[in-house]
Formats: structure tokens, C-alpha cells, sequence
């Protein structure tokens, strides 16, 4: 067991503690409350009962052995407990003088973040339970769909990276709608559809969110429901399938960095470059073969448009510094070059 969580969380610890107290009348020096995962809808296994420590003595039993409130008690003297009722789990304690308990606990240093790359259920029940501290955390090549991902207890989060899962569907993360304190979420190589979040409209629900990340996914356009996101100020959409951007994006006033690279744009709209406070625009390896309107009275500092049909560079204040011949030019040899270049100076 020690194995499967340690690979599985760089900062969640499983360790054994001995609890040794001179008298069964005296107190273990701390409170065992009992949690419930309830597993969603149609699924036919037991709730799993979590056993959690709360309100550790000073120097008490419990703090003497090293326990923390929030630590969750997987086993005692060696028997699992996550399936039996909390007063069972209490009653492993009585008229004991020394006891052995095996825990779950997130470390001292670390105790406002956690990160869990493979499946590990019994971390992830952990994690639902005792997480309510947590500030950033990061789900990595999870199967979403398959686990009961509950953020509910998460009010405090700020940063939520839900990367590399093959999620479907948002409604696998229940809760999320709920976390009012969340900054930047990242979903990453999933396989999320437009027509999937319009109709689920989580995302218009976080109106905190400032930076909001989709990038390699099945988008075909950007989603409507960003544009209720008016604080956002980085938005990344990068290798998804998306064919424009709405003049909608001028609702997001605050944004400031934009990526859209390796999609299929045509055209950017002059709504993008109206925004008044964006300073990085990267839309490389697209299909956009003319100039951006009112690319001059723009305020950006960075722009890349590398690999589409018409590409220029820009430089810290926005001008244009350098065009580069069309692909189908180059294609045409030499004396095609020479004859754009000198349309284009005269």
C-alpha cells in the first residue's frame, strides 16, 4: 500500500504511528470524526466510511506519535477500517494501552497542494474528504469518468490542472460550479466538445477565473460560455480545430494574453485587436492569409503568426518589423520572390 500512494502523490504521505497512552481511563488525546464518500448515481459499490483525526492535545497520545489534524486512519494494527462503521473504528481504541495505526496525511510543508498522477482511490477518497485546505491541485492521466471526483469541500482552491484525463464531460468533477475562489483552471489534452460545455455552462459559473486553459481538445469553435468570464485575463485555446473568434471576444476586457496557434483560423477579427489591455497575441500555424485589421493601433507587445500562409513578426511595441513571402510564392522559386518583394516596396 505504501508503494501505490507514494507513487501516486508527491506530497501526500502514508506513514505508521504507535499511540501509547499509561492507563485505558486516560484520553488518546484527539477527536475521530467519520467521513462519507458517496459514490455517484448507478454505482453498486458501499460508501466508503473515512475515518479523520480532528482537534490533536498538545502533547497528548496523539501528538506525542505525530498525528495531524486531517490525517485519515486507514488501518489499525494492521486491519483496514475503510469499510467499517465509525463506531466499530472507535471501539478498536478502547482498553488500549499502545495501538499501531497506519495513516493518510498530506505533509507539513505542503499542505496547501497536492498532486496525484496515476489512479489511487484510496489517496483520491482522502483527498474529498480532509482537502478543504487545499489551494492547488492537480489531477494528471486520471480516468475522470470512472472516479468519483468531488470538489465540494474544495472552497479554498485556486488553482484546479485537470490535464491528460480523455474527460468527456465536466460533469465528472462535481462541484466545480462551486468553487468561487478559483483563479486559473487548466483542461488540457482532453477530449472536451463545444457542444458539450454550451449545454453544461460549469465554466460560466466561475466568475473569478482569470486564466483559463483548453488547449488540445475537440474544440471546433470557441466556446460562448468564456465570454461570461470577464475577468479572464489569459485565455489559451491552442491545438484544438477552432475556424474563427467571434466579435463576442470583446467582452473579456481584461484579457491580456491570448493563444490560439496550431487551429484553423483564416481571419482575426478586429474585435481582438481592440482589446484594450492585450499584450500577447499567438496565433502561429494557422491558416490566416492577410494582415490583421488594425494591427497599427494595437498595444501588443508580442505577436505570433509563424507558420500561417501570411506571417510578420512584431516587436516589443507592436510595429511591423519584418514580412516573409507567402508559401505558395516560395513554392513558385526565386523569381516569384523577387517580383512580390518589389510589389511591396513599391
Amino acid at each position: 500500500m505504501a508503494t501505490d500512494v507514494s507513487s501516486s502523490l508527491s506530497f501526500i504521505q502514508l506513514r505508521c504511528a504507535t499511540l501509547e497512552r499509561q492507563s485505558p481511563s486516560l484520553d488518546w488525546g484527539f477527536v475521530l470524526r467519520g467521513r462519507h464518500e458517496l459514490f455517484p448515481p448507478g454505482n453498486d459499490r458501499p460508501p466508503t466510511h473515512i475515518a479523520t483525526v480532528h482537534d490533536v492535545a498538545p502533547q497528548g497520545a496523539a501528538h506525542r506519535a505525530g498525528l495531524q489534524s486531517d490525517d485519515a486512519i486507514v488501518a489499525v494494527d494492521g486491519q483496514s477500517v475503510k469499510e467499517m462503521e465509525h463506531g466499530d473504528i472507535v471501539e478498536l481504541f478502547r482498553d488500549r494501552t499502545s495501538i499501531r495505526v497506519e495513516l493518510i496525511g498530506i505533509s507539513d510543508r505542503k499542505r496547501e497542494m497536492a498532486q496525484i498522477v496515476p489512479r489511487c482511490e484510496s489517496v483520491l477518497r482522502f483527498l474529498w474528504a480532509v482537502g478543504h485546505n487545499l489551494r492547488t491541485l492537480c489531477l494528471w492521466r486520471l480516468q475522470i469518468d470512472s472516479l468519483n471526483v468531488d470538489l465540494r469541500s474544495m472552497r479554498c482552491l485556486n488553482e484546479l490542472y485537470v490535464n491528460h484525463c480523455k474527460m468527456t464531460s465536466l460533469v465528472y468533477i462535481r462541484g466545480l460550479e462551486l468553487l468561487s475562489t478559483l483563479r486559473y483552471l487548466s483542461l488540457d489534452h482532453n477530449s472536451l466538445t463545444v457542444d458539450v460545455l454550451g449545454k453544461e455552462c460549469v465554466l460560466a459559473n466561475l466568475s473569478s477565473l482569470t486564466s483559463l486553459s483548453l488547449g488540445n481538445n475537440t474544440l471546433t469553435s470557441v466556446p460562448a460560455c468564456i465570454f461570461q468570464l470577464t475577468r479572464l485575463v489569459s485565455l489559451s485555446l491552442s491545438r484544438n480545430a477552432i475556424v474563427d473568434i467571434p466579435p463576442s471576444i470583446s467582452e473579456l476586457k481584461q484579457l491580456e494574453r491570448i493563444f490560439v496557434d496550431n487551429n484553423k483560423l483564416t481571419n482575426l477579427e478586429p474585435e481582438i485587436m481592440r482589446l484594450p489591455h492585450l499584450e500577447v497575441l499567438s496565433v502561429a500555424n494557422n491558416k490566416i492569409d492577410r494582415e490583421p485589421s488594425e494591427l497599427g493601433t494595437t498595444q501588443l507587445k508580442i505577436l505570433h503568426t509563424e507558420g500561417n500562409p501570411y506571417v510578420l513578426h512584431a516587436n516589443q511595441r507592436g510595429k511591423c518589423l519584418q514580412r516573409r513571402v507567402t508559401t505558395n510564392v516560395k513554392e513558385q522559386g526565386k523569381p516569384a520572390i523577387i517580383d512580390e518583394m518589389r510589389a511591396r516596396l513599391l
